[in-house]
């Protein structure tokens, strides 16, 4: 009887149509759904693992530069990885041109326009990190990102980050995707200066 019924449907071309009818509906769950996913999914990966470089990059030449202040002279080698759609800057600030401080930024263009990822948004990723007076010996006049910020500019607090805009700054800009080398050197008079090789 159930044969029977089978070649019934068969017969009529019922089943073909339901099964390409269901063969449908799953392949536009697969296009409308499962496929945006995935490619959002790896966007995501790639600002991740970007910011991750670039904080990596960071947290070496911190750590390159306390090192140094152990000692009274050195000289160590930072390998840097500055991924793409990114720019890594080491800059020196000045006022009465006295070199009062430098800083580490960072900035890079979010692919997935994930405002999850720390320290982004949806204008992308910027970070500075201020650390202490170093001679960027073979730097040049480069401009910079700046983020104008309620707060105390001394102590690098950013309480309401405004818009981007650019200023003139001494150093070096790398842009990714790049593989760099920088020789951090302690001299004997105790001022750390970095050569970009």
């Amino acid at each position: 009887m159930a044969f029977k019924l089978f070649d019934k449907l068969n017969s009529k071309g019922q089943l073909s149509v339901e099964f390409i009818l269901i063969l449908l509906v799953v392949l536009i769950l697969i296009e409308v759904i499962i496929l945006p996913l995935r490619d959002y999914s790896e966007a995501s990966i790639k600002d991740i693992t970007a910011i991750s470089y670039l904080e990596s990059n960071v947290n070496k030449i911190e750590q390159a530069i306390a090192d140094l202040n152990t000692y009274s002279e050195g000289k160590l080698e930072v390998n840097l990885h500055i991924p793409e759609d990114s720019n890594f800057y080491l800059i020196s600030t000045y006022f009465f041109n006295i070199n009062m401080y430098s800083d580490i930024l960072y900035s890079y263009n979010l692919k997935s326009n994930d405002v999850n990822v720390p320290g982004c948004d949806v204008n992308g990723c910027f970070r500075i990190k201020p650390v202490a007076k170093l001679d960027l010996n073979s730097g040049i006049d480069i401009t910079v990102p700046f983020e104008y910020c309620d707060g105390d500019p001394q102590k690098h607090i950013c309480v309401n980050p405004n818009i981007l805009s650019a200023q003139k700054k001494y150093g070096y800009f790398f842009n990714g995707p790049l593989d760099k080398t920088l020789q951090i050197v302690k001299l004997s008079t105790g001022e750390i200066v970095i050569y970009d090789e």
